[in-house]
């Protein structure tokens, strides 16, 4: 039997995202009657304003249920898990980047890299910490404690994803991780996250032969990513209501 550790495929089927609509019907905003997604896939999401792109992440993430539908990571139907199994199941494997960052203005960009950490650490791990100053130095954040309010929001984008990358996720979900970025910070975040992929499938592998698993050639994160260049793509359109 899958269990919630073991993200190593996502599989949709009867998909339905809806909200209220006027006078009490639904809103349909996007319907995947299925969808099989390998591990180690990096795929891109494009569509059109309102299409339901970041709507999917957040019920790809467990954040909001669907209306109808499954959403199976490595088995494990999230769709069907209580709010706080949910947050349990996003703390260990996710990592996410929205679209409008959630960071904490009061704090500086390392200490907002190691946010999520103060629900499991009552003292964050030395080699977290350095772990999370190198994710910032890496994307050109040279002043880890400079204060998120001071930050452009260029800035603020790659503090996002070093948080995001900070616990080696095995899923990566990101809403539009680029859009605020210059083409040249854009390719280098890019092949950032491409070699995060890369880095999860090889730490990896040791444990998933260990438990009997075959080998895949690629593996490592799942990243969904909304109008990313350089991925996979798949159109989303609007569902007919």
């Amino acid at each position: 039997m899958p269990t919630p550790g073991d993200s190593s495929a996502l599989d949709l089927a009867g998909l339905r995202i809806a909200y209220p609509g006027p006078g009490g019907a639904q809103r349909v905003v996007l319907d995947v009657p299925g969808l099989h997604l390998p591990a180690g896939s990096v795929v891109g999401v494009q569509g059109a304003s309102g299409a339901g792109k970041t709507s999917l992440l957040h019920t790809l993430a467990g954040i909001e249920r669907p209306a109808a539908g499954e959403v199976r990571w490595g088995g494990l139907n999230l769709a069907a898990q209580s709010a706080g199994a949910r947050d349990a199941w996003r703390r260990r494997q996710a990592g996410l980047v929205f679209q409008d960052f959630h960071l904490i203005e009061g704090l500086g960009a390392l200490d907002n890299v190691l946010a999520p950490l103060w629900f499991d650490h009552a003292r964050i791990p030395a080699a977290l910490r350095d772990r999370g100053a190198a994710l910032l130095s890496g994307m050109g954040i040279t002043a880890p404690g400079l204060r998120i309010d001071a930050m452009s929001r260029g800035e603020r984008q790659r503090v996002a994803i070093a948080r995001a990358l900070l616990r080696h996720p095995a899923v990566l979900l990101a809403d539009e991780p680029t859009a605020s970025l210059d083409a040249d910070a854009a390719a280098g975040v890019a092949t950032l996250l491409l070699n995060a992929a890369q880095d999860a499938g090889e730490r990896r592998e040791p444990r998933r032969r260990a438990r009997g698993g075959r080998r895949r050639r690629r593996r490592g994160h799942r990243g969904v990513a909304s109008g990313e260049r350089g991925a996979p793509r798949r159109d989303l359109r609007r569902a007919d209501p």
